[in-house]
């Protein structure tokens, strides 16, 4: 190991989870430590969808226009069912902000949370590896191997991040339940020479075995094609061109032709999730607590979220202003989120792969429920992650506002603070700085909005007070500033609160 001073927080795993986990812990004023197996980030263009709801969640550190600038928007699915039948669903965004989904592969993902990470000051510790951890009621006692050989390191705090064969997880001997789907599909990224081509709508065929297409931009396009029943089998399968350009050919009329492929693989799908998401001074996120389909694109945007949710409470904790127990509703916020996503997107995987009868079934349901706009409106929150919300959870406030955004819902107007209190028409406040979590927590920034009418549209009413998360949700809405404050000694417990 090298002498850089050891972190109270260390991160597992340096892809799109743990560079948010990390970033958003920087935010809070945590010191962290990430460390990652690979010498380097992925050049592989692996994911390829950053959801609106995860723009605006890393919204107040890193601008959504470092993701939208060089990379195209989706504006819509052009859905492919028999008979040559076609519907179209657009994906429009919600109010003037962040596209409704960005499309822009992981390495490029992964380099920008990257760059923002050393503009903080933070750099990814690479080749370094976490083979053990033995947890007690104090910290965590890390077997850490790099190239140097195998150290023991102690930290307050073990945030894995570090994958769908989690060491951590393994070295804690928990059980990840659920199936392993015996269906292989083709993964392909290749560019064509169709010009033209809409480069701001994915296209899904469910006619003769289903595909999707997702543009990539400057002609390059993604394939992803379900080749039926098998199980894995050693190394990953390479394609051909001239396999690929069948599956186009055969499966859908785009009438398309391959230039160049990039990259061709097999890959299979397990469904799997963990039971608790908190073991103490461990935590786990992303594809260490839960793995799915990749249906809907919800996989990366999922764990990056579920990151956005653990930093704030975790930096809490660490700064003395809220006791260990707020930990816990991470789980009881996240473990749901992460089960939908795991039904969801297994219902999608299944529905495409009917055929015979189930197949005109599965048609003839799709184009009559995408007819209905309320449908259509659900499955498209669905897919950009609004749906996404605690209204049900342990930090909702149910005593208060039931129109327009409540509490538990994600904030689409945040001005970028850590914590934030929103005034709007004659609702009474004080101007003066004060701390979300007393005066260990976070600043509060205090935000009149008298007369904007985005604000009035979003609470349903032309005055009151919102106070927002440091993760962009609503905590609560309320008549005034100091109804709406009440809500944090009564959701966040203190360590003073707490029995001796």
């Amino acid at each position: 190991m090298n002498d850089a001073p050891r972190s109270p927080v260390l991160v597992t795993g340096a892809g799109p989870v743990g560079l948010t986990a990390a970033l958003m812990l920087a935010r809070h004023g945590v010191p962290v430590w990430i460390i990652d197996r690979d010498e380097g980030p992925t050049n592989l263009s692996k994911a390829l969808v950053v959801w609106q709801r995860t723009l605006e969640t890393l919204g107040p550190i890193l601008p959504h226009e470092r993701f939208s600038a060089d990379h195209p928007a989706l504006h819509g699915v052009v859905l492919g069912l028999g008979s040559g039948r076609t519907v179209e669903v657009p994906i429009p965004s919600r109010h003037a902000g962040p596209p409704a989904c960005v499309l822009i592969p992981q390495s490029a993902t992964e380099r920008i949370l990257l760059d923002r990470l050393h503009e903080l000051g933070i750099t990814v510790e690479r080749g370094t590896e976490l083979t053990g951890a033995a947890v007690d009621d104090d910290g965590v006692t890390c077997q850490i191997t790099d190239r140097a050989g195998v150290t023991q390191v102690r930290v307050a705090w073990l945030v894995a991040c570090d994958g769908a064969h989690s060491t951590l997880r393994h070295a804690l001997s928990l059980g990840f339940p659920g199936q392993t789907v015996s269906r292989r599909y083709m993964l392909a990224d290749f560019d064509i020479a169709a010009a033209g081509a809409d480069e701001h709508r994915m296209r899904i065929s469910l006619a003769g075995g289903s595909v999707a297409l997702f543009p990539m931009g400057s002609g390059r396009w993604r394939l992803i094609a379900d080749l039926g029943e098998g199980t894995h089998e050693g190394e990953a399968r390479k394609f051909s061109v001239d396999e690929v350009q069948e599956v186009l050919d055969r499966r859908t009329d785009t009438g398309w032709r391959i230039t160049t492929s990039h990259w061709t693989s097999d890959f299979g799908v397990n469904e799997r999730q963990v039971e608790q998401y908190v073991h103490g001074r461990v935590l786990l996120a992303g594809d260490a607590a839960h793995v799915h389909s990749p249906a809907g694109g919800q996989g990366m945007n999922t764990g990056m979220q579920d990151a956005a949710n653990l930093a704030w409470k975790l930096a809490l904790v660490e700064r003395g202003a809220a006791d260990a127990g707020l930990l816990t509703t991470y789980h009881t916020e996240r473990h749901p989120v992460g089960a939908a996503v795991l039904r969801q997107s297994g219902a999608m995987l299944k529905a495409s792969m009917a055929d015979g009868l189930a197949g005109l079934a599965r048609d003839h349901l799709a184009r009559g429920a995408l007819a209905i706009p309320m449908l259509r409106d659900r499955f498209v929150a669905f897919l950009t992650e609004e749906a996404v919300g605690y209204r049900e959870g342990p930090l909702a406030d149910r005593s208060g506002h039931r129109g327009g955004v409540r509490s538990g819902d994600g904030w689409p107007l945040s001005s970028g603070a850590q914590a934030e209190l929103v005034l709007l028409g004659d609702a009474a406040g004080d101007d003066a700085p004060g701390h979300f979590g007393g005066p260990d927590g976070f600043p509060l920034t205090v935000t009149r909005a008298a007369g904007d009418e985005r604000f009035a549209e979003a609470i349903g009413r032309d005055s009151g007070a919102v106070l927002v998360r440091p993760d962009g949700v609503v905590a609560s809405v309320a008549e005034h500033a100091e109804a709406a404050m009440e809500w944090v000694p009564e959701h966040v417990p203190t360590r003073s609160a707490q029995p001796e």
